[in-house]
């Protein structure tokens, strides 16, 4: 069964394992590429923004997304589903759709823990500018399933370094942050 496309006027859709370091509300305002199908609420253009993907930069990373809905382009990707290869889920429907239709954003929007392209820059970068970052993606095992001393990914070599091990204690402490508030309950089910 199909679903419906969606009401909201321009969501930022963030996958699970992100943790959001500084305000986004500038990017409900930005001016999305028309697509050429259909139109998007208030004539904008039905467009998608995205953070190129780290190991092939002419293809979007769907871990971070702003989007104009519109439900011209909802049955064109509904209507491709069949058609792409699945071989990485979402990513690949909708990169084969928008794939030379959408405004890229700084990877700063969707840092991933990882160095897999260039550790050494990516030490370089995390101690230069990490006040940039606007969020982190934890790819991988993710924090809570592992100790908050030891990092599950900590045997694979992209995954190590200082710049890494910072951020998976930024991640801890942002969860710490977060139980202090009094409306949150976050000990482990019993």
């Amino acid at each position: 069964r199909r679903r419906s496309c969606c009401r909201l006027a321009r969501p930022c859709i963030s996958r699970a394992p992100q943790i959001v370091l500084q305000p986004l509300d500038h990017l409900f305002a930005l001016r999305l590429p028309d697509t050429g199908v259909g139109e998007g609420r208030g004539g904008a253009g039905s467009g998608l923004a995205a953070v190129p993907d780290a190991f092939h930069p002419c293809y979007l990373n769907t871990g971070f997304m702003v989007l104009e809905p519109s439900r011209a382009v909802f049955e064109a990707l509904s209507s491709l589903i069949d058609d792409v290869s699945s071989e990485e889920s979402e990513q690949t429907l909708v990169n084969h759709y928008f794939l030379d239709r959408w405004h890229v954003l700084s990877y700063t929007y969707n840092f991933a823990k990882h160095t897999v392209m260039s550790p050494t820059r990516h030490q370089i970068y995390v101690d230069r500018y990490g006040d940039t970052l606007k969020a982190v993606h934890y790819h991988g095992v993710k924090p809570w399933r592992c100790s908050r001393d030891r990092d599950c990914m900590r045997h694979v070599p992209y995954y190590t370094g200082p710049a890494n091990d910072g951020l998976y204690e930024l991640w801890w402490a942002m969860f710490d942050a977060m139980c202090d508030e009094p409306a949150l309950d976050c000990q482990p089910a019993a």
